[in-house]
């Protein structure tokens, strides 16, 4: 083994589930794993194939049978033709009945994601399959960054509230406004701001089919 071949098996794991071999390094923008050679980059899950001695045959692709492009394990890749590659994509009617390895495409598929995003506990991106627009996050990691969302615009909007009301309520005692109308002051005008807003974002009740004028 040379040390080009320890440098890339160093990069994978080989204990992913339902046998697949994660590569840990660099993706392409398509989702495969990239690998370098001096000034040359290649496509890891070939690297692999062709490292364990195995040769892709002139005019053929790899197919990953497990639908991961980033996955690297030479027993769940085949060589295929270009056409027989694109049919056995998910987005392509009956592609399922292409499938040379019934429900391999479906194998875990919850558990398919990349280690280090796990190392690192962030939500769980999904890996690119083939023909889809690019990595997707499930339900439940869309609900996650939509909840903390929320909370850091509620936060920054706690501060600016805070910071404006003390603002606006100096300024009104330095020009001789009483203590309560001082006070007063800034929640009166926050309130005609949010209610402003409100209706501003608010969907309109006019009938059907009607342009909005004046107010509703």
């Amino acid at each position: 083994m040379t040390a080009v071949d320890d440098r890339f098996w160093s990069k994978v794991y080989k204990y992913g589930v339902g046998g697949c071999w994660y590569w840990l390094a660099g993706l392409s923008i398509d989702g495969y794993g990239r690998f370098s050679i001096g000034h040359t980059t290649v496509k890891a899950h070939r690297y692999a194939y062709e490292a364990l001695g195995s040769p892709i045959p002139d005019g053929l692709q790899l197919d990953h049978l497990c639908r991961v492009r980033h996955y690297v394990n030479p027993a769940h890749l085949e060589p295929v033709t270009g056409r027989t590659n694109v049919l056995r994509g998910p987005d392509v009617p009956g592609a399922r009945s292409q499938d040379p390895v019934p429900g391999r495409s479906r194998v875990h598929d919850r558990e398919h994601v990349s280690l280090p995003q796990r190392a690192a506990g962030l939500p769980h991106l999904h890996p690119k399959k083939k023909g889809s627009g690019g990595p997707v996050m499930t339900a439940t990691d869309r609900d996650k960054y939509r909840l903390l969302t929320t909370l850091a615009v509620l936060l920054v909007a706690s501060i600016a509230a805070v910071v404006s009301y003390i603002h606006v309520a100096a300024l009104a005692i330095r020009y001789g406004q009483p203590p309560v109308a001082a006070y007063l002051l800034p929640i009166s005008v926050d309130g005609l701001v949010a209610t402003s807003s409100s209706w501003s974002s608010s969907p309109s009740t006019c009938p059907a089919g009607q342009p909005r004028r004046g107010f509703y």
